[in-house]
């Protein structure tokens, strides 16, 4: 189960507020996210007076999320939610449609996934075996996207439990393509 913290939980928790907001733009939605004051989207900040490090809400951080759900067309430009959104309110689709966006996303970066569940196999068949986690499948693979979006996307995956992991770092097989 992922954690109260996790991308997985910021998603849904986006998501329930895009329903219930009449909002133009996704910095609209962003500023209704922000005045919740969620612990969520809290991140470890300096704070020069104290001279430590303190739990403070991000706005980064939402307005990051929030550019993730409209890369996985989960939200519209205006912050309303797309057709997907919109299917995804119903828990018991959550899961699915997410994981499916996801992986839409990761083909339209040339991510064959597939040939993920080889180079895994091949990882851990190696002699020493080497250990695939997600920096380990980006550098085999160079798929077109930074190395922190693939790994947060194999992550979602793993959430939405389409992918199997060992310790959350260590990727073992992706659920659903051809040779499963």
């Amino acid at each position: 189960m992922p954690s109260e913290r996790s991308l997985y939980r910021k998603i849904q928790i986006a998501i329930d507020i895009a329903k219930s907001v009449r909002v133009d733009s996704m910095q609209g939605l962003a500023a209704e996210i922000e005045a919740r004051e969620l612990p969520s989207f809290n991140t470890l900040q300096y704070d020069r007076e104290r001279d430590t490090f303190v739990p403070r809400q991000s706005g980064r951080t939402i307005r990051r999320v929030l550019h993730l759900c409209r890369r996985l067309d989960l939200l519209a430009d205006d912050g309303h939610l797309s057709e997907h959104g919109r299917i995804i309110l119903r828990r018991t689709k959550f899961d699915g449609i997410l994981a499916n966006q996801v992986r839409n996303v990761l083909r339209e970066h040339g991510v064959n996934l597939k040939r993920i569940n080889t180079v895994i196999r091949s990882k851990l068949k190696a002699d020493p075996p080497i250990l695939p986690t997600a920096s380990e499948l980006w550098e085999s693979m160079q798929p077109e996207l930074r190395q922190a979006d693939f790994s947060r996307l194999l992550t979602l995956l793993v959430n939405c439990g389409t992918a199997e992991s060992s310790q959350r770092r260590v990727f073992l097989r992706i659920n659903g393509t051809e040779d499963s």
